[in-house]
C-alpha cells in the first residue's frame, strides 16, 4: 500500500460508518481532500472527499475489489481487466470511467460498483480502534454524479448488515409514498446507540447526521405513541406552510422505524394502503 498523505488537525475516532459520515458532514461542502484511517494494526486506508461527498474508499487488502466489481458488470475476463487496470494506471486514467467511455459500462452500472465498493471499504476502514485524521488537497478530480451524499452510503452501510429486513423495508417505502415524497427505514441494534437507517427512498436529507435525527425523533415519539396507543400507530407532524403544507410521519413496520416527509394527503394514503395490506392477507400481521 502507499504511503499515506500528511495530515493536519487531531485525530478522531472512527468506530463506525456513522462516524466518518459525521466527519465529511462537518467539513462542510467546500473542503477536498482525505481522512487518512489507522487502527492498532497501522494504516488502514483513506477515504476521498470532495465538497461535502464521499468519492470512494481505498483499504488495504481490497485494492482490486474495485477491478473485479468492474470486470463482473462490464462482462469482462479477468485477463481483459487485468490488461485495461495496466493501461489506465499507466496513463492515470480512471478507470471505471474509461469503460464508460468504451461503451462497455453503463454510468448507473459504474455508479452501483463504487458504491459497493465504498460501502465495503468503509466496514474495514471503521471499526473498534480506528482513528482518522485529515489531510487537505487542492482542486477536484471527480464527476459528481460518481460520487456519494453521506446519508446514502449510511444507508447503504445499514442495508449491507440488515440485508434481509432492509429487502423488505424497501417495498414499503416505495410503496407507501408517492412522487416527490422521501422516506427511510431504520433499525434499532445493541450495538448502535441511534436507529440506523437500512433503507431510503426519494431524495432523503443528504447529510447523514441530519437523516439519522429524523430517525432518532421518529422512534421517540414512536416509543412515546406506544405507552397510549399499540405498534400500529401512525404519527403525522404538519409542517408550515413554507414547506409546502408537506407532513412529517412516522410509523412502526416489521420491527423498523419509517419515517419521511409526505404531502398533506399522504398521511391518509399511508394509512390507506396500509389497511389494503392487512386486507390483502387476511390480518394485521401485514404490517408486522
Amino acid at each position: 500500500m502507499t504511503a499515506l498523505p500528511r495530515t493536519t488537525g487531531p485525530e478522531v475516532g472512527l468506530r463506525s460508518a456513522f462516524e466518518a459520515c459525521a466527519f465529511v458532514d462537518e467539513l462542510g461542502n467546500s473542503l477536498v481532500g482525505e481522512l487518512v484511517v489507522s487502527g492498532p494494526d497501522g494504516p488502514r486506508g483513506t477515504v476521498f472527499v470532495e465538497r461535502g461527498r464521499i468519492c470512494w474508499a481505498a483499504a488495504r487488502g481490497l485494492a482490486r475489489r474495485l477491478t473485479e466489481l468492474l470486470g463482473a458488470r462490464a462482462s469482462l475476463s479477468s485477463s481483459e481487466m487485468e490488461s485495461l487496470f495496466v493501461m489506465c494506471k499507466e496513463q492515470r486514467i480512471p478507470l471505471g470511467e474509461h469503460l464508460v467511455s468504451r461503451g462497455v459500462l453503463s454510468a448507473s452500472a459504474l455508479r452501483e460498483a463504487l458504491l459497493q465498493h465504498t460501502v465495503e471499504s468503509l466496514r474495514f476502514l471503521c471499526s473498534a480502534g480506528a482513528r482518522g485524521a485529515w489531510s487537505p488537497r487542492e482542486g477536484a478530480g471527480y464527476s459528481p454524479r460518481f460520487t456519494f451524499a453521506t446519508a446514502e452510503l449510511l444507508a447503504q452501510v445499514g442495508a449491507a448488515v440488515h440485508a434481509s429486513i432492509a429487502a423488505r423495508l424497501q417495498p414499503v417505502l416505495e410503496s407507501s409514498f408517492g412522487e416527490g415524497d422521501w422516506a427511510a427505514a431504520f433499525v434499532r441494534s445493541e450495538t448502535s446507540a441511534f436507529p440506523e437507517p437500512i433503507a431510503v427512498h426519494g431524495s432523503v436529507p443528504s447529510a447523514a447526521t441530519s437523516l439519522v435525527r429524523f430517525g432518532k425523533w421518529a422512534a421517540s415519539a414512536l416509543d412515546v405513541a406506544s405507552a397510549f396507543s399499540d405498534d400500529a400507530a401512525l404519527l403525522s407532524v404538519a409542517r408550515s406552510a413554507a414547506s409546502g403544507g408537506s407532513s412529517l410521519v412516522a410509523f412502526r413496520h416489521g420491527g423498523a422505524v419509517v419515517t419521511g416527509e409526505t404531502s398533506a394527503q399522504g398521511p391518509a394514503r399511508i394509512l390507506n394502503r396500509r389497511a389494503q395490506r392487512r386486507r390483502a392477507k387476511g390480518s394485521f400481521d401485514a404490517d408486522l
